[in-house]
């Protein structure tokens, strides 16, 4: 059977994560906080930090998942991918943006989704982040979730 190689990587070493939240509330934190790692096949996640760090150049895909946001009144959720070069400032890429029209005292849910695909160096931090007013996200294990994966 032959090994099909992506720039040079063994298939089943292709660089990628999958990191999930686990606190179970409504919170607003900024960045969004990720306290398990269900997959890291290079070692680049950084739960301390509440980021990867790419360790192979080239696209990447990253998708990010807030099964339930929650917004009261007029407020607004807008969860974004977030790239920061080594020693550089932070750059959006890709954002969703929630914002029921309701009145004062009603709260809406919805679920958000962001995709992107980011040319990445080493040692850039990508993250998840959230602005927002009077928003919350639910940090649960399968409500919060965020991957990415070496595409070449």
């Amino acid at each position: 059977m032959a090994l099909t190689l992506v720039q040079g990587l063994a298939v089943d070493n292709v660089p990628c994560f999958f990191i999930t939240g686990n606190n179970n509330a409504y919170v607003n934190t900024s960045p969004i906080v990720f306290a398990s790692t269900q997959i890291d096949t290079r070692s680049g996640v950084d739960l301390t930090n509440n980021k990867y760090v790419v360790n192979v150049a080239g696209k990447w895909h990253f998708h990010l998942q807030l099964g339930i946001v929650s917004v009261t009144g007029g407020g607004s959720l807008y969860p974004s991918i977030q790239r920061t070069p080594s020693g550089g400032s932070a750059q959006s890429f890709g954002y969703s943006y929630y914002a029921p029209i309701n009145s004062s005292s009603v709260q809406s849910y919805s679920h958000s989704d962001v995709d992107c695909i980011v040319d990445c160096a080493v040692n850039d931090s990508i993250n998840a982040v959230i602005t927002q007013s009077s928003g919350t996200y639910y940090n649960g294990a399968n409500e919060c979730r965020f991957f990415g994966y070496f595409l070449g």
